[in-house]
């Protein structure tokens, strides 16, 4: 099934100013439907783990190679304290050198924290000991490996400089990040860092690492800045009240023209179900999945290949990425309004065990610049998903026989992969 892209109208002088002010009420009502799904009396009783919305935020988009230059200036620039959360953080050359530049800004007297998970940090003992001894400190995110909801990791990508500027998106500290994957960071500056800082604190002290004074002042808002709500996973609360799992099936609910879609790992089975719906009741839904054969996890070769067949059956427009590269991207944008970029994937694990975060940005602007820059420009170069010529292997046929249930037990270990 090809693409057909709506032709945009002639632009008329005499109207810009009318179509601007409509996308940005579109954005607005799209936004106020989300925060409606974060109220208390909205999710059972729990109390969702939302950090807040705050406007005025300036916001970059950093593609590939641009997204972790951004890291290392971030660090370079850090003047009195900063803070890095992240998944995974490799003894390579990539991470020796990202720790040599942590230990160099921690010997000119700047607090430099460093939080990273104990399973994704796995053979990373010599690199995170070469930080301590340097005068980093640095904490191992380990509440315990069997809990009720599952293997509860840190899977968060946070970088935050003296409380001014702050990155989030799917990048880790390792080879392939930087010079390998496809993958994107987006940097904010404006009242939101605060939130990430705040997000990061709570994960280290609850990882055991020494608590610390945060300035109550937040940084200044932009005039022409973006709304940012920032939307995190907690295991321990109802998993139908974790934010992140609110915001997006509520987007994907509200959305009436157009989805945009990448994600390395598809799998969550609410998740298909409601992109099928939205496809279902005419909006156009377009999925980019990471070509089988660069993916990094075999588990997920699998699962993406059950999700992408049942998502092409509901009339979703499904494609996998021309490239050699594994596509790490984690992304959404939602009737050019409201976009959504993070550390989450589209697995359970993302909604239910992890510590997640993703930003809800709630403007056309930067859903243009996402669209324009990633979604459709990789479409020009992706594979139609073809349902008539791909057979499900011998191996495949359990997903597709009884996905709820397999695809949900394979989640847990999807670590392991």
């Amino acid at each position: 099934m090809s693409l057909t892209v709506p032709p945009r109208p002639t632009p008329d002088r005499t109207d810009a100013k009318s179509r601007a002010e409509r996308a940005r009420s579109a954005a607005r009502s799209l936004t106020r439907r989300l925060l409606g799904a974060f109220r208390p009396d909205h999710i059972d009783g729990a109390r969702p783990p939302v950090a807040g919305r705050t406007e005025g935020n300036r916001l970059d988009l950093h593609l590939d190679a641009q997204g972790f230059r951004k890291i290392l200036s971030l660090i370079d620039a850090a003047k009195e304290r900063l803070s890095m959360e992240m998944f995974i953080f490799k003894d390579d050359a990539t991470g020796r050198a990202v720790a040599d530049r942590l230990v160099a800004k921690a010997r000119q007297g700047v607090e430099v924290r460093v939080l990273v998970d104990m399973l994704g940090t796995l053979g990373s003992g010599a690199v995170l000991d070469r930080m301590r001894r340097g005068g980093v400190e640095v904490e191992r995110y380990y509440p315990g490996l069997l809990p009720l909801a599952g293997v509860n990791l840190t899977h968060r990508k946070i970088v935050v400089a003296d409380g001014k500027v702050g990155l989030t998106g799917g990048m880790n500290i390792a080879d392939e990040y930087a010079h390998t994957w496809h993958d994107l960071m987006v940097s904010v500056a404006g009242p939101a860092v605060a939130g990430l800082e705040q997000t990061f604190r709570k994960a280290w002290t609850k990882a055991g690492g020494k608590a610390f004074a945060l300035p109550e002042a937040r940084a200044a808002a932009h005039p022409e800045g973006s709304a940012v709500t920032l939307m995190t996973t907690a295991p321990g609360h109802s998993r139908r009240g974790t934010s992140l799992r609110k915001g997006i099936y509520t987007a994907i609910r509200q959305a009436s023209r157009e989805i945009w879609l990448t994600y390395p790992y598809l799998s969550d089975n609410r998740l298909v179900d409601h992109l099928r719906d939205a496809a279902q009741r005419g909006v156009a839904v377009h999925v980019i999945l990471p070509r089988p054969e660069t993916n990094d996890s075999f588990l997920f070769k699998l699962l993406n290949e059950a999700s992408a067949r049942q998502l092409a059956h509901a009339g979703v427009d499904v494609r996998y990425l021309e490239s050699n590269r594994f596509s790490h991207v984690k992304a959404l944008s939602i009737d050019g309004a409201w976009s959504s970029v993070g550390s989450a994937n589209g697995d359970a694990r993302s909604y239910d065990a992890n510590q997640e975060l993703n930003l809800g940005i709630e403007d056309p602007r930067f859903a243009k610049q996402l669209e324009t820059s990633l979604f459709r420009r990789w479409w020009q170069r992706s594979e139609p998903y073809d349902t008539e010529y791909r057979k499900a292997s011998w191996y495949e046929k359990p997903l597709l026989w009884g996905r709820a249930m397999v695809s949900h037990v394979l989640e847990w270990f999807d670590f392991l992969a």
